[in-house]
């Protein structure tokens, strides 16, 4: 398992992760399935392994951008953050103007849930999810023309 979470790295534990499943069910390709960060890496790892994927489905990847945004990279890999705050976050990136699509009784209970969904979220003060940042990385590194999926294994 890699130790620092960005997309090349990524793509390494999806193969460990296809490699059992295609043994355990005795399967020859698996339907992969990947949400914008995670469908960047999707689409990466079904260049290297073609031969293991039967279908793809890619929902809003990161693209390579020629020129440079306006906010600075990142270098942290992790972040911890309570529930309450990251369903903060949610709202707050909500266009103006625009709706919430998820209907509040899911936000209500959501951040307690995602809470619970990390073992080592009580070993925290406050309570909070520690989650992967190296996401971050990529996305800028993929705005500003250098994204790893345009490059060769």
């Amino acid at each position: 398992m890699n130790k620092g979470g960005r997309g090349k790295e990524v793509a390494q534990d999806i193969d460990i992760a296809v490699n059992y499943i295609l043994r355990e069910l005795n399967l020859t390709k698996v339907h992969l399935i990947g949400h914008s960060w995670g469908a960047t890496v999707s689409g990466y790892y079904a260049t290297l392994f073609p031969e293991k994927v039967e279908k793809l489905i890619l929902f809003a990847p990161f693209v390579e951008r020629l020129g440079t945004t306006s906010w600075e990279k990142t270098e942290t890999l992790y972040q911890d953050k309570t529930g309450l705050a990251r369903t903060e976050q949610f709202y707050n990136q909500v266009p103006k103007g625009k709706e919430v699509v998820l209907a509040k009784e899911v936000l209500d209970h959501w951040g307690n849930v995602w809470e619970k969904s990390d073992p080592t979220s009580r070993t925290r003060n406050p309570v909070s999810v520690r989650y992967p940042l190296a996401w971050r990385v990529d996305l800028y590194n993929c705005w500003n023309g250098n994204c790893f999926l345009m490059q060769r294994r």
